[in-house]
């Protein structure tokens, strides 16, 4: 059996986009991207795949963001990652 990637996790914070892909546990990457964001800004954002989730001092724990929103996130996302920017 083939074993299945992970989808790609992205740390985005004041208009920075980290590809996690440096951690070695594709199972940890999430907690990792969290914690990156919470040290280098007050909030952004964790995108896990499709799903993005906003992370903040404000709350524990990620939450997620649908709609709108989370489409805004993306496309700024993949601006920044198409202008070479990690």
């Amino acid at each position: 059996m083939k074993k299945r990637e992970a989808a790609p996790v992205y740390a985005f914070y004041n208009g920075k986009v980290v590809d996690m892909g440096y951690i070695p546990d594709p199972k940890r990457r999430f907690s990792f991207a969290g914690m990156r964001v919470l040290d280098n800004a007050a909030s952004g954002y964790v995108i896990d795949g499709a799903r993005v989730y906003s992370v903040s001092h404000a709350y524990r724990s990620a939450k997620v963001v649908t709609g709108d929103a989370a489409d805004a996130v993306l496309a700024e996302v993949v601006a920044n990652l198409n202008q070479g920017g990690s």
